[in-house]
């Protein structure tokens, strides 16, 4: 299960237990009312529990709702504003993560209720108009109280969310209450209100899918106010050619992940009895040979992996030579190119390292690590070293059209940069083209500038899409 779910199940545990207390304090509630209602009316009105327990549960779901947007899961502390319509979308379009993904659409889903409860305790909300007025008056409210509070950020996003989460619901609703009054008509009607929406979202991840490329994380999600900034440029623009190589990253799998916990098996001569599957890796565990363990996890979205083995013998780590850590390294079928460039780090910890280095039709970027130890053993290895393969030759736009969208603020600022300097003038100091990892594991061209805040004397590297 992705890790991002998890915390959303602890917190939603944790606030079980407010949700509860306020379950009782309503009850209480409740019995007080109908009390107060058989005194003052003796019986001549009825008192509805059905409504009663409605308004009980719907308490209670506020309770969950308030927890959720002020609590832990709210902005961690952070406080400011957010007027960038549909930045979030862009954020999480951009990144195209589970997590960045769920941050958004939870905020949909989790006021979904709230157009179902509305309406069914509010006759006044049963007109579209009435309902959409108080969502959007929920939503303003959530938002204000997380900024007054300091539990998170006014965002606008959050506000649009909010208020369509709680739209989808109440057409949900109406849908269902029209079919079975039997007004087809008023059913389709709100049945394609409600279903709109859905089928935009998922047109999103449509278009992903089909889509050649990936997405770049820290690609452009709003433009950047720079009218007023003088740019002085320190470097040349560098010459391009025409066509740039994209590379890519293949992923393993299944299959090859299993055949390299067979290689591992071989050359350790045991067996990897327990194999645990996750979202984004795999766990081989050997145990048998209790006190000792072996475990190969194995990351499934690019194939870097991490051995650990410990078998009861006291390890003594020792500095070795390259052509010894090679040697080993080939009983687990591991050839380190000799373009790597290596050394001892300590602990038994030798690294070979690679950055960004074009060997034949493939870059190779990271480093491989292990641990050797008296005895010519390697109790453990470390292997996040990517290969990126040719895939094909592609056009690529201009340096000076580049720094033409980095002068017009067309660039992705994820650290917020250019917020916090607020700067007068800005040095641009070097223009590289080289390649960035997208979310398909392709190595696209790119345009890195390197610029100073004149001002703070900050450094800031920014990212231009080459293509």
């Amino acid at each position: 299960m992705n890790e991002f779910l998890r915390m959303v199940l602890h917190e939603l545990q944790e606030a079980i237990g407010q949700a509860i207390f306020v379950l009782l304090l309503a009850i209480g509630i409740a019995f007080y009312a109908y009390a107060k209602h058989k005194d003052r009316y003796q019986r001549k009105q009825s008192f509805s529990l059905k409504k009663a327990v409605l308004w009980i549960v719907f308490c209670c779901y506020l309770t969950i709702v308030l927890y959720a947007t002020n609590g832990r899961l709210g902005g961690m502390g952070a406080s400011g504003f957010s007027f960038h319509i549909f930045r979030s979308w862009r954020e999480a379009w951009n990144n195209y993560s589970v997590a960045g993904w769920l941050n958004v659409l939870l905020n949909i889903v989790m006021m979904i209720p709230y157009g179902i409860f509305v309406p069914m305790l509010l006759k006044r909300c049963n007109q579209w108009f009435y309902m959409l007025l108080t969502a959007c008056i929920t939503a303003l409210s959530i938002e204000s109280i997380q900024y007054l509070a300091g539990n998170g950020i006014f965002d606008i996003d959050d506000l649009l969310t909010n208020t369509l989460g709680s739209m989808i619901g109440y057409h949900l609703l109406c849908a269902a209450t029209s079919i079975f009054q039997k007004k087809l008509w008023l059913s389709a009607i709100n049945l394609v209100c409600f279903l709109l929406p859905i089928l935009g979202i998922a047109g999103l991840f449509i278009a992903y899918n089909k889509q050649e490329y990936g997405n770049l994380p820290n690609s452009y999600t709003h433009q950047i106010d720079t009218s007023d900034i003088e740019w002085v440029q320190k470097c040349e623009l560098p010459t391009v050619p025409l066509f740039f190589s994209v590379y890519k990253l293949n992923p393993p799998t299944q299959e090859q992940s299993d055949d390299l916990r067979d290689i591992f098996q071989n050359a350790l001569g045991t067996e990897f009895e327990r194999t645990d599957y996750y979202d984004e890796s795999i766990m081989y565990m050997d145990q048998q040979g209790m006190p000792g363990f072996r475990d190969l996890t194995v990351q499934r979205i690019d194939g870097t992996y991490h051995y650990m083995g410990f078998w009861g013998e006291e390890l003594i780590p020792a500095e070795t030579s390259r052509e010894t850590i090679e040697q080993l390294l080939m009983e687990f079928s591991i050839t380190v190119p000799k373009e790597l460039e290596f050394f001892y780090l300590h602990s038994g910890w030798h690294v070979f390292v690679a950055d960004h280095i074009t060997i034949g039709s493939k870059i190779y970027d990271g480093q491989l690590s292990c641990v050797y130890n008296e005895g010519d053993t390697l109790s453990e290895i470390k292997n996040n070293l990517l290969i990126y393969e040719y895939y094909k030759d592609t056009t690529i736009i201009s340096p000076e059209l580049a720094y033409d969208q980095l002068r017009e603020g067309r660039f992705g600022d994820p650290d917020r940069s250019f917020e916090r300097n607020d700067p007068d003038k800005v040095i641009v100091n070097s223009c590289i083209l080289s390649h960035v990892v997208d979310t398909k594991g392709f190595l696209q061209p790119a345009y890195f500038f390197e610029i100073t805040f004149c001002e703070t004397q900050e450094h800031v590297s920014i990212t231009i899409p080459a293509m």
